[in-house]
């Protein structure tokens, strides 16, 4: 299956290496369908957590901007520090990066 394309390239990452060999998901399994409705039901308590860790890749042609998910998210974070980063030469699908961008997301993660 072709990858979609934006751009001139595949929308999740910029590796070129991945866009060859890494695994693409064409259809959804009906266990992430049922627990994103999970999700969205669960969307309108407050979240019990005191830190929310937002990460996106500055080439990231997916999603919205990374301020509008952030001020979309406080509503339901409470007191929870919210920190958002934008990880610099990266795309969607941060995990199909390079392995700095790997580690960039660990070292986000346990701080």
């Amino acid at each position: 299956i072709v990858k979609r394309l934006r751009n001139g390239r595949p929308v999740d990452t910029l590796n070129k290496e991945y866009h060859t060999e890494g695994f693409y998901l064409k259809d959804f399994p009906l266990n992430a369908v049922i627990e994103m409705w999970k999700l969205q039901d669960k969307l309108d308590r407050p979240w019990k957590t005191k830190r929310i860790v937002l990460l996106q890749g500055d080439q990231d042609l997916s999603v919205g901007q990374l301020d509008n998910q952030k001020d979309y998210i406080r509503k339901f974070a409470g007191d929870a520090f919210i920190e958002a980063k934008e990880i610099q030469a990266a795309a969607h699908n941060l995990c199909g990066e390079r392995e700095s961008v790997l580690q960039e997301i660990a070292s986000s993660i346990l701080k």
